[in-house]
């Protein structure tokens, strides 16, 4: 990215870690899909988020369709640290769309939609499940349209937008809504043996250096806590190899023959059968380095 270019504008998540893999947090105006499975810490996450920024004091509007009630949520809730009741009703608005949903009109779907939003200007919009609009609205014409009418209402609210829904590696691939998104970040419980191990994976994020491949994450008393895969350093963050610069092995006749001795900062391997003195020069290097 070029220097002269401004950086976007950006919503932290409460983790500083997952913060740091999204390139900064999530983009203002962006929409974003969260995919998973059921259970899998989708909802929580989404839930975790307003929280943070209604500490912040940036609202956030959590419009559930056919998931679970709110009442339910908010008792759910109230199991974890990070849960607020002063925020309830001022910083974090909940509102139900089911029985508009129900109704299978996918233009009264899009307007009580828009129209909520438009009512609270929130920093933050959160519909889950949205998977849930789709499966009603079922034809698959219908549903395309409505996705699209929507992003072009997202892109104008100024609010970065959550879509939250349980879809398949299949659905992610074909569904209208993943080609629209800004970010597609989907969370996992991965079986392997007697545990379950729970991966989150950011598929895609416009506009974001953000970190790519698998990360793992808890569920506990705090909510998500996050654990980035190790990397690799970044390009230009390890200072090039010297080679006119020796370090002494403390071995006579060795360092000449190593034009010096071995070159600072690198990394070598001594390889030989077994006897042949390779734990003796380790030993002598080590030695010498302590003699220096």
């Amino acid at each position: 990215m070029s220097s002269s270019q401004l950086p976007l504008e950006r919503l932290s998540t409460g983790s500083t870690a997952f913060d740091q893999l999204l390139g900064g947090g999530l983009p203002v105006r962006s929409l974003s899909v969260i995919a998973g499975e059921p259970g899998a810490g989708k909802t929580l996450f989404a839930l975790q988020v307003l929280f943070h920024l209604g500490r912040e004091g940036k609202k956030g509007l959590y419009l559930t369709t056919l998931s679970e009630p709110a009442l339910k949520l908010i008792q759910y809730m109230q199991q974890f640290s990070f849960f607020d009741e002063r925020l309830m009703g001022k910083e974090l608005i909940f509102a139900d769309l089911g029985s508009v949903v129900r109704g299978r009109d996918a233009d009264a779907v899009l307007k009580a939609i828009v129209s909520r939003v438009e009512q609270e200007e929130p920093a933050i919009v959160v519909i889950d499940s949205f998977k849930a609009i789709r499966d009603i609205l079922g034809d698959p014409a219908s549903v395309r349209t409505f996705v699209y009418d929507l992003a072009v209402h997202t892109a104008g609210w100024g609010a970065a937008s959550l879509f939250v829904g349980e879809y398949t590696d299949e659905e992610i691939e074909t569904h209208a809504e993943f080609t629209i998104a800004d970010g597609i970040i989907r969370f996992r419980i991965r079986r392997e043996e007697l545990t379950a191990v729970r991966v989150v994976e950011i598929l895609k994020l416009r506009g974001a250096n953000q970190v790519s491949g698998r990360h793992f994450f808890e569920i506990g008393p705090d909510g998500l806590t996050f654990f980035p895969r190790v990397r690799g350093p970044e390009a230009g963050s390890i200072p090039p190899i010297s080679y006119t610069d020796r370090v002494s092995t403390g071995i006579a006749g060795l360092d000449d023959m190593l034009g010096g001795g071995v070159p600072r900062t690198s990394s070598t391997v001594i390889q030989g059968a077994t006897g042949t003195g390779k734990t003796l020069i380790g030993l002598q290097f080590l030695l010498e380095g302590a003699r220096r």
